[in-house]
């Protein structure tokens, strides 16, 4: 009662304390939750800044303003007032700025007197903080500084600064920070394709250009928040009539993402294993498929490099190389690439057999047998090498140069698996690699690419350390670029979230740090790999142990990309995870939505919303036939049968549950997306359990009874309604592949023709 007359007495003051107390624990907690986590962050003694949705706040540019600059101003009013209701305006003058007034400038040297705010000379010094850097200053007596040597660290300080607004009585505030800040890799990329770094377009759900258009900015934008700078966006292949609209598309698209910073990478191959099948019967390669022949488009064909499971590998035939060159340049002509992702031979290593079967032409132009001699394997690579360079990078268009405006990414042969190459053959490769480097001239935009690297297997050295040294060294100091699959990745797993880039420490040194995961169900993982590319060593979500050895590492990497690995600062309540549902969907689903993508079976699957899966199935055989579904031709035994209908039903359930919590948090149109594609994989993996089901009786004729052709009937029933709803609701992808619908059709027909089977077989007994 005493407590109750004390709020009725003093209402007004008791709610401004409780307010003002929230903003204060609030801006607490804005200046711990920023992802990614700035190096140096402190907080002054200064009240902070109110700003009142009632009042109007000028941004000003200090120094000559760009586009890019331009942008800055417009994201970050645009902001501003679709989050926080407040409003600014865009103001040409740079006297009279008041306290809550915004100022951004490009050019360090101009701030120093100007406003009240000294920055730190040698601040920008460093390369990555010379290029993505920034320095924000609030406070009494000055207008809010943002200040950088570039204009992309003038954007990224944007970013910043709206993380730092919070919630207060009549609007928003700003508390008194000082921020200092720069990446520990330069590039940044988050892949947005589901099946590896190949093919499937993740954003695209079968509901037409002008969404899908909109979607993808929207998606650049928050990329943008989190200062991730490359995507893995398409592939797998340089041809440019995808559909009537690809190449306009790919062109806005494009010039968006560079006004952001942002390189969209598009992937392919100038020679070798093309991906000849996919799990469709048709090719995945897009694009023609040239092969070592005589003369083109007929000529006899001949071996070469890589022996006869490789298209197109011999580096001695001048028309073969002309027409793969020709096919790259007319698709940066066309397309306006931020990177290429330019995928020679799939080799992990370096085997000598790989460059003992070059053909008689090869061998006589590069006689000797050694990898790393310049008239052996080097030489004919990095000759090779800089006509795909030369070719790229003469491309010119309005507005568009490739020198400067597309990187390029080189990938094999001899991209270096951290724990397929040992000791020895890491000396070779070191060796290989710094004379493909020293016989490479150009190294502008020109990043040599590599799979993960962690420490030599006896001596514990850092790989990265000793392969940047050794190319710095004896070879041209190409830049080094990692593509980093661990899981949740389109081939190794699905898990919609892991906590493996927490080991990125590992790759301090590269240049562009590519993570294989995040993809449009993986929103959160996204930001989680956002913050350990950007701040691996300053993050508070760290792990509790960094291990510097090969045996320790390993064992911790092969845990977290199991998922068996979840610290609470991670995954518990008030963690990393449930951090950023709440930044991406809001507060109040968040500990929901955290829930959902850290679910798992009790064998480890993950719930399943799309459904060209890695849990589903793998690479096609031969015959194109999906694996490792049981096709009515197979003969499994009887434990494998369990195995399968056990791990579909766990699948199921996983799935029903994300679908059911989704249900009941969905408040958006991401959301209902997700709940729905839950609801499809609920579906979809319904039938594979069920013809399993059918298959083990089918196959134990001790199991047939009177009503088992009526099961197929009925299973077969419920596959046809489903294929005729798909042909009803004109969903139609533009990605070749079905984007996040791939694999209802997949699916349909499989079922559809082994229960046939089965009948048949049925009906002869």
């Amino acid at each position: 009662r005493k407590s109750a007359g004390r709020i009725s007495g003093t209402h007004n003051n008791w709610l401004k304390e409780l307010r003002e107390t929230r903003s204060m624990a609030t801006s607490r907690r804005a200046l711990e939750e920023i992802i990614p986590t700035p190096r140096e962050i402190v907080r002054r003694e200064d009240s902070a800044k109110s700003y009142s949705r009632d009042a109007v706040y000028s941004i000003h540019v200090l120094g000559t303003e760009t586009d890019q600059l331009a942008f800055a101003m417009s994201y970050l009013g645009r902001n501003l007032k679709d989050r926080f209701g407040i409003h600014t305006i865009r103001s040409s003058q740079s006297e009279g700025l008041q306290d809550h007034d915004i100022l951004i400038c490009n050019d360090p040297a101009l701030v120093q007197g100007a406003v009240g705010v000294a920055l730190e000379p040698d601040f920008f010094a460093t390369p990555n903080a010379r290029e993505q850097g920034y320095a924000i200053d609030s406070g009494e007596g000055h207008p809010v500084l943002l200040c950088a040597a570039s204009d992309q660290g003038c954007l990224y300080a944007v970013t910043t600064l709206l993380q730092l607004f919070t919630p207060a009585e009549d609007g928003v505030a700003l508390e008194s920070v000082r921020i200092r800040d720069y990446p520990e890799f330069r590039l940044r990329g988050n892949k947005w394709t589901i099946w590896c770094e190949i093919a499937v377009w993740s954003y695209d759900w079968g509901d037409g250009i002008g969404a899908f258009r909109q979607r993808i900015i929207e998606k650049l934008d928050m990329s943008l928040q989190y200062k991730i700078n490359m995507l893995i966006f398409d592939g797998f292949g340089w041809d440019v009539a995808v559909f009537p609209e690809y190449a306009s598309l790919m062109k806005e698209l494009n010039r968006e993402a560079r006004l952001r910073g942002i390189s969209l990478m598009h992937t392919g191959q100038s020679s070798g294993f093309c991906f000849k099948r996919n799990m469709t019967d048709t090719r995945i390669y897009r694009g023609e498929v040239l092969e070592n022949r005589e003369h083109y488009p007929d000529g006899e064909k001949y071996r070469c490099i890589g022996e006869d499971i490789y298209a197109g590998t011999c580096l001695s035939n001048r028309e073969l190389i002309d027409r793969n060159l020709r096919s790259i340049r007319d698709f940066v002509q066309t397309v306006e690439p931020g990177s290429l992702y330019v995928h020679q031979l799939d080799v992990l290593d370096l085997p000598q057999s790989m460059w003992d079967s070059r053909c008689p032409r090869c061998r006589a132009r590069w006689p000797n047998d050694r990898l790393d001699a310049e008239d052996g394997m080097a030489g004919a690579y990095a000759e090779y090498y800089g006509e795909v360079i030369a070719a790229i990078q003469e491309v010119r268009t309005p507005g568009y140069d490739a020198e400067t405006d597309c990187l390029i990414m080189l990938i094999s042969p001899g991209y270096l698996d951290a724990v397929a190459v040992d000791d020895e053959h890491w000396q070779l490769a070191l060796r290989y690699w710094s004379k493909v480097s020293g016989l490479i001239e150009n190294t502008a935009n020109v990043f040599l690419g590599f799979r993960e690297m962690f420490f030599n297997h006896d001596d514990g050295n850092r790989r990265i350390a000793e392969l940047k040294a050794a190319i710095e060294g004896s070879g041209n100091g190409h830049r080094l670029g990692i593509i980093h699959f661990y899981g949740g990745d389109g081939w190794q797993s699905e898990h919609l979230f892991l906590p493996t880039p927490a080991l990125n420490y590992v790759f301090s040194g590269a240049d562009m740090l590519l993570t294989a995961s995040g993809h449009a169900f993986q929103e959160p993982q996204q930001l989680f790999n956002a913050e350990f590319m950007w701040s691996p060593l300053h993050s508070p979500y760290r792990l509790d142990t960094e291990p510097e050895n090969y045996r320790d590492f390993l064992d911790l990497y092969d845990t977290s990309r199991r998922g068996d690995l979840r610290p609470s600062r991670i995954y518990g309540a008030g963690g990393f995870l449930e951090l950023a549902c709440s930044k991406l969907y809001g507060d109040a689903a968040a500990a929901a939505l955290a829930k959902v993508f850290a679910l798992r079976g009790e064998s480890g699957k993950p719930p399943i919303p799309y459904l060209r899966s890695t849990e589903l199935h793998t690479t096609p055989g031969p015959d194109g036939a999906l694996q490792p579904w049981i096709g009515f031709a197979d003969r499994r035994e009887s434990q494998e049968l369990i195995e399968a209908k056990n791990t579909l039903h766990e699948m199921v359930r996983t799935t029903s549950e994300a679908r059911d919590i989704l249900d009941d948090v969905a408040s958006h149109q991401d959301l209902e997306s997700l709940r729905d594609f839950m609801a499809m994989g609920v579906e979809y993996i319904g039938y594979l359990a069920a013809y399993v089901e059918i298959y083990e009786k089918v196959v134990r004729p001790e199991s047939i009874d009177h009503d088992l052709e009526s099961e197929i009937q009925r299973l077969a029933q419920r596959v046809e309604s489903a294929a005729a709803k798909n042909e009803r609701s004109r969903q139609t992808p533009l990605d070749y592949l079905d984007g996040a619908l791939s694999g209802r059709n997949i699916i349909v027909r499989f079922v559809r023709e082994n229960l046939d089977l089965m009948s048949e077989q049925i009906r002869r007994r």
